[in-house]
């Protein structure tokens, strides 16, 4: 309430009335001066010029002298805190007369406070009036005037002091019950902010809204546990035969409960939530019925946690025994995958779990598939399947390695670290040494196959024939085809353009000098003991090597270090590849990590 600008306006009106006067003076008698801050009005009037008198018991004769004698130029706000005196006992009472009908001011600070806050219900006045001890601070009721809505009602009134005292971010049930059980004592009765609503209004109005809004049937003791036990239930229990569980509550609205934990969930207080829902877990017993009734009726059930760590722990026994069910479990992880506890607790061990069943499906498909007959069925297959089998293989043991959490599952990785290194890779070698001993040791390039030899002449020279675009070529040495796909896969869903994977035979042998040499354009015309390699009759080894080879084709070309050529700065970079049609980036960073980096070939290897 602004008792200020009232007070303000009635000097003003005064002024007004008595044209030609030099100041005003109001009187104000005060019975709830003890309630008052008054030393911020007394500032506001100064600041306006207006001087303030405080009468007491002792001081009338002195207020006279001074009003009517020793300044006649100010204006006065003259304040007794205490009721007014009947007439004929007041001795400033002709003072008061000659001042005019703008000469007191009666605060009805209820009337105040509603013209302020726009209401003007005669229902409200009441409950304003009953309820007035909340009103009198003004730092309560600033909260209080901005959670009102526009044109609001007596409950919207009660609502929006409930959110004062709570300190609720809006006046909707749902932030109330939120902020209410959020304070010291959670879901206790003797809940703290419960304690500071019931100071200043009746708590049973919060019980009824709560209630209300949620379809609960109160109680006489332990209310606030009986509304939230009742909401968790609903959520619990939406998507779940209710005969599992061992307690029952009624709500009329459940799917109201139901969005209710799930939106507050999602929120930036949800650690509240986290610790009743972990508390009711173990009143109710759920890890207990969890094992009378095995994990399955509870697939749907999102609302604790140990429901995440059953299916975890049985999928994990499950994959240990390799028997494993794959359609149905994927389809069940996918279900899981949109709970809170799934999202934020345990996404680390989901992951790897579900790679791990990826890895157990594509290990069936491997074991049930025939030997390849020749090595171009082993390329395909390797290409178009086989591959997963090393992708996942890498992902799960980067995930292992990077999680601190995931130490359960060593004999898990083991049992997946034994097939892959004594199952797989020794059928790959057995495919790949029969095939060397039949064909490749004779007759290397295998027929319908990209060669790697073939590389600019088939990608590289045609693209400079048809358009003047500029062409990167990245040179990634020791990348597997499996990263290869992984990448594509990346690029095709984020990049607004064409993105194609091609695998291409490699050269033999397969070292990173003639790796990089059967890229460029021309024929590898000679290796030397060293390894150095020729092509054209000039050796690729080092940059400027390669540049003379590539300016050769086409003299608008440029090789560079792509390490190096990132960290330039950006109009040194554009300056280096200005007018360039055909850039080779090399990245050697996997081939050196692979290698001991203090022997000499990975030094010469990261020189080069």
């Amino acid at each position: 309430m602004d008792i200020i600008q009232e007070l303000l306006q009635l000097f003003d009106k005064q002024m007004a009335e008595n044209k030609g006067a030099n100041r005003a003076i109001v009187f104000w008698y005060d019975p709830q001066s003890e309630e008052r801050d008054f030393e911020e009005i007394e500032r506001a009037l100064n600041e306006k010029g207006i001087n303030v008198w405080e009468l007491n018991d002792h001081n009338a004769f002195q207020t006279k002298v001074r009003l009517e004698i020793e300044d006649l130029e100010h204006s006065y706000l003259i304040y007794a805190p205490f009721p007014k005196p009947k007439d004929d006992e007041n001795f400033l009472l002709d003072i008061l007369l000659y001042s005019g009908k703008y000469g007191e001011f009666q605060a009805d600070e209820v009337a105040i406070l509603m013209k302020e806050l726009r209401l003007d219900h005669l229902a409200i006045r009441t409950f304003i009036e009953a309820h007035w001890a909340f009103f009198r601070n003004r730092r309560r009721v600033e909260k209080f005037q901005k959670l009102l809505p526009n044109h609001p009602n007596a409950d919207d009134i009660k609502q929006a002091m409930m959110a004062v005292l709570c300190e609720a971010k809006s006046i909707h049930p749902q932030e109330l019950l939120k902020s209410v059980v959020a304070h010291k004592g959670g879901m206790s009765d003797e809940n703290e902010a419960l304690s500071q609503i019931g100071k200043y209004m009746d708590v049973n109005l919060f019980f009824e809204l709560i209630e209300e809004y949620f379809g609960v049937s109160p109680t006489e003791q332990h209310r606030l546990a009986h509304i939230m036990e009742t909401i968790v239930y609903q959520h619990a229990t939406s998507q779940l035969d209710e005969k599992v569980w061992p307690v029952h509550y009624h709500s009329n609205v459940p799917n109201i409960c139901k969005v209710f934990i799930d939106d507050w969930l999602k929120s930036d207080d949800r650690g509240v939530l986290e610790a009743i829902l972990r508390e009711l877990e173990q009143c109710w017993n759920v890890p207990q019925l969890i094992d009378r009734h095995t994990y399955q009726p509870f697939i749907r059930c999102f609302t604790f946690p140990v429901i995440e760590r059953k299916v975890l722990d049985v999928l994990h026994e499950l994959l240990l025994s390799e028997a494993v069910h794959v359609s149905e479990w994927k389809s069940l992880l996918a279900e899981r995958r949109k709970g809170y506890w799934y999202q934020t607790h345990f996404a680390q061990e989901y992951e790897l779990l579900e790679k791990m069943v990826d890895f157990y499906e594509w290990k069936m498909l491997f074991e049930r598939d025939d030997v390849p007959k020749d090595e171009e069925q082993w390329f395909s297959l390797y290409t178009e399947k086989y591959y997963r089998i090393d992708q996942l293989y890498r992902q799960i043991h980067r995930l292992y390695r990077k999680e601190t959490n995931l130490e359960r599952y060593e004999p898990l990785m083991e049992k997946v670290t034994f097939w892959y290194e004594n199952r797989y890779l020794a059928a790959l070698a057995g495919y790949t040494d029969r095939f060397l001993e039949l064909k490749w040791s004779k007759q290397w390039p295998m027929s319908n196959v990209m060669q790697q030899t073939r590389f600019y002449q088939h990608f590289i020279q045609p693209l400079l024939e048809a358009t003047r675009e500029r062409i990167f070529v990245i040179i990634s040495d020791g990348l597997r085809y499996e990263i290869g796909v992984e990448l594509f896969e990346e690029f095709r869903q984020r990049l607004n353009t064409e993105v194609n994977i091609i695998p291409m035979q490699a050269v033999l042998p397969t070292y990173t000098q003639l790796g990089m040499a059967a890229l460029l354009p021309g024929n590898v015309t000679e290796i030397k003991e060293d390894g150095t390699v020729y092509v054209n009759g000039m050796s690729t080894k080092g940059l400027s090597n390669r540049n003379k080879i590539l300016q050769m084709y086409e003299p608008d070309s440029i090789a560079l270090k792509l390490e190096e050529f990132i960290r330039l700065p950006k109009e040194e970079g554009q300056a280096y590849i200005r007018g360039k049609r055909v850039v080779y980036l090399y990245h050697d960073a996997i081939d050196c990590l692979v290698q001991n980096k203090n022997t000499e070939f990975c030094n010469e290897t990261c020189r080069a």
